[in-house]
């Protein structure tokens, strides 16, 4: 028997244009774990009011993060699987769930390779339907019953991954803020516990205690928000906002739920988020840079999916 690893990410637009965010945002936005209405309510919102009008705003938003190697959040995950290839000298593949490569292309790289059993790591550390959930049904759809699969579990609270994160935390201002992407409600009543909501709590505690770090002075909101529904709160916008007038005057900003930078991380942390802090009297702002494709990330993903 021959293991190879999957890794799925989100995936992003093939370039940054209104054209190709669009096509992007039609295949997100329409997955029923993504928006969960009935089809004719999903098609009703996508076609008639997100695409007419997001996809020259996005588009916007992807050009300021675009790189010489395209997308940043393509790239990271691709070079991440090279490079942990190469540590657990077994077949690694990148595969997203939408855009390139593709799932089903990530697959057949690892069937090419004659692996029979494919382990399947989402590269989102919390679980929800929206992220691995829809993974998990595209990649067993793919598949089928061309190799066996293994589902390596959610590692929100995984040793390994608490010990990167607190690396990545050791230069960092007095007062850090945990951004989480943010989730409807309604996807949160629908969890069994560990609800994403808990999952994130577990996160942050078990960061706390790694880093030694005093709760006064951590603060956890949720970005990311879409539509007029309710989502998790508070907004990391809204903290944002209020901690200046809190006397927090210095901030550093983390993110957990994206292992590899993308437009959530680049653009609306590292640009949006700063702006809106020192716009309400903060001084120094410092975005964390998610584990990306560095050796300390390699070395948490070999422990976390454990196929020596």
């Amino acid at each position: 028997m021959k293991h190879g690893l999957l890794l799925i990410n989100t995936g992003s637009p093939a370039n940054p244009t209104p054209k190709a965010v669009r096509e992007y945002l039609k295949k997100f936005l329409m997955d029923p774990h993504v928006i969960d209405l009935p089809w004719i309510l999903r098609a009703a919102l996508v076609y008639g009011i997100i695409l007419p009008r997001r996809p020259k705003k996005t588009a916007v938003a992807y050009q300021k993060i675009w790189t010489s190697n395209g997308s940043p959040l393509v790239h990271h995950s691709t070079t991440l699987a090279q490079k942990l290839e190469q540590e657990i000298n077994r077949p690694v593949a990148v595969g997203m769930s939408y855009g390139t490569p593709t799932i089903a292309s990530a697959i057949d790289t690892l069937l090419s390779q004659n692996c029979t059993q494919i382990h399947l790591l989402p590269l989102f550390p919390h679980s929800a339907q929206a992220t691995t959930g829809s993974a998990i049904q595209h990649t067993k759809q793919i598949l089928k019953n061309k190799a066996k699969l293994h589902l390596i579990p959610p590692f929100y609270k995984h040793p390994a991954y608490i010990k990167l994160l607190a690396q990545s935390i050791k230069t960092r201002s007095e007062h850090l803020l945990i951004s989480y992407h943010g989730l409807p409600l309604r996807h949160l009543k629908k969890m069994k516990s560990p609800t994403y909501l808990e999952q994130c709590t577990a996160t942050t505690n078990a960061l706390i205690k790694a880093a030694n770090l005093d709760p006064r002075f951590v603060h956890t909101a949720f970005q990311s928000r879409m539509g007029r529904t309710a989502w998790i709160q508070p907004y990391t916008t809204d903290l944002l906002q209020q901690l200046p007038k809190q006397g927090v005057k210095n901030l550093s900003i983390l993110a957990p739920s994206f292992f590899c930078d993308g437009l959530e991380t680049l653009e609306e942390l590292h640009l949006q988020a700063k702006e809106i802090f020192l716009q309400a009297g903060g001084k120094t702002f410092h975005p964390i840079p998610c584990p990306n494709s560095s050796p300390a990330a390699v070395a948490c993903l070999k422990e976390i999916a454990s196929l020596d």
